[in-house]
């Protein structure tokens, strides 16, 4: 299908305008902090097979994490319950996405005419997911509710039992229930508004420009890559984390070797730590998802926020490492070893653009700065209901990023 030049334009902001407004709905009905004011959360689009095509502003980490888990559900329940008009997925399983169980995601299919023609997800960062405190898991089962594909809305019916049986689990089961709302809530409204794409554009258009928008986004980014010199890039970055059975602090290497040929790039983190028998692990799907947010930073920060862009990146992560950690090791403090390795990542590119003589591209590696610490403060005590709680205030996700050799970066970049 031939497709319009300006009317894919449109399209494409239209989109993205959508994802938004179901970012703005997820963001206004939460009652949680680190998501209504430390915007910890996303709104994206992906294609009828769970392959990304749009991410909208938010946490970058959550977009790409949600592509394995729309297709992971394709494949696992794809038959048998299957997949309805109004169906709504909860999901919060690091082994197959995302990087810990706080990281919960709401996935719903988009029907027209009866056919299946695309996904909508919402996912936020949820401060409790029952299980005992964080830092002293030392294996998954530890680290609270662990789901892998569970429909809290059948065919456009809220389902109240599941809705219980999750949120129970937790210790303040308004807190918890209220970001699950606020994720269907920010589905509804990309859904609606994508079908109105549908009705404005036609369904073949519409389907044909999200498939475009893969394609350009990977000839994009290998159109970076051939504009960069071949070579190969080392950089180490270093995390102190408790051994609990040498009851002392250990220092964490992430080895991080970066290795350019023509349109492709091999990121090979061989050489990185043995897995923690604390929680400061990393799967391999969180360490994807972190990588996709380095190189978007840095290399393909003109690229569209779509799966294309990875196409022509090869991971290699050995089995066994805090970057690939074996099942069922913990990894609460997953988003943690993700921030140094995302700093390794950075380093690495920087040293990449500085060869090329693209000199304003370097920028000074900024995400391990604040994630270490992890909340700014954290509010504790007794609600209203009399139950006890605590929750972090995320202001630090507002951080300074975007320093050049030769000129300053912003005070409050934000985050991955």
């Amino acid at each position: 299908m031939q497709i319009d030049p300006v009317k894919y334009e449109m399209f494409l902001h239209r989109l993205w305008a959508i994802g938004e407004e179901g970012r703005i709905t997820l963001q206004r009905v939460t009652a949680s902090p680190i998501v209504s004011q430390g915007g910890e959360c996303m709104s994206s689009f992906y294609d009828s097979g769970g392959t990304m095509v749009l991410a909208c502003s938010g946490h970058l980490r959550f977009a790409h994490a949600t592509s394995d888990a729309i297709k992971t559900l394709i494949k696992w329940f794809g038959e048998s319950p299957g997949f309805y008009d109004g169906d709504q997925l909860f999901f919060n399983d690091p082994y197959v996405a995302g990087s810990h169980t706080y990281d919960m995601m709401i996935v719903k299919p988009i029907y027209y005419g009866g056919e299946l023609v695309a996904w909508v997800a919402t996912s936020t960062h949820t401060a409790d997911t029952g299980g005992i405190l964080r830092g002293a898991a030392t294996e998954i089962f530890h680290e609270g509710i662990r789901i892998s594909g569970l429909k809290v809305v059948e065919r456009g019916e809220f389902r109240e039992d599941v809705f219980r049986s999750l949120t129970e689990q937790c210790r303040d089961p308004q807190y918890v229930g209220l970001d699950l709302k606020a994720m269907i809530a920010g589905n509804n409204v990309c859904a609606r508004r994508y079908l109105e794409l549908v009705e404005k554009f036609g369904i073949a258009f519409v389907q044909e420009a999200g498939e475009k928008t893969i394609r350009d986004t990977e000839e994009m980014a290998r159109a970076k890559l051939r504009s960069l010199p071949d070579g190969r890039w080392i950089s180490r970055t270093y995390l102190t984390s408790l051994d609990r059975k040498q009851a002392k602090a250990v220092p964490l290497q992430i080895v991080c070797t970066m290795t350019k040929r023509g349109d492709e790039l091999e990121v090979d983190f061989s050489g990185t730590s043995p897995q923690m028998a604390n929680d400061v692990n990393s799967t391999l799907p969180s360490t994807r998802a972190h990588l996709g947010v380095a190189l978007t930073n840095t290399l393909f920060w003109d690229v569209p926020w779509s799966d294309g862009k990875f196409v022509p990146v090869k991971l290699s992560v050995p089995e066994g490492s805090v970057l690939n950690c074996k099942f069922p090791a913990a990894c609460a403090a997953a988003p943690v070893v993700g921030g140094i390795l995302v700093a390794a990542v950075c380093e690495a590119a920087a040293k990449m653009l500085y060869a090329a003589g693209r000199y304003e591209d370097v920028t000074a590696t900024w995400y391990g700065m604040w994630y270490e610490g992890g909340p700014g403060y954290i509010p504790a005590g007794h609600n209203r209901e009399g139950i006890r709680t605590a929750m972090g205030i995320y202001d630090i996700h507002g951080s300074g990023l975007g320093a050049t050799p030769y000129r300053d970066g912003v005070n409050t970049g934000g985050h991955m």
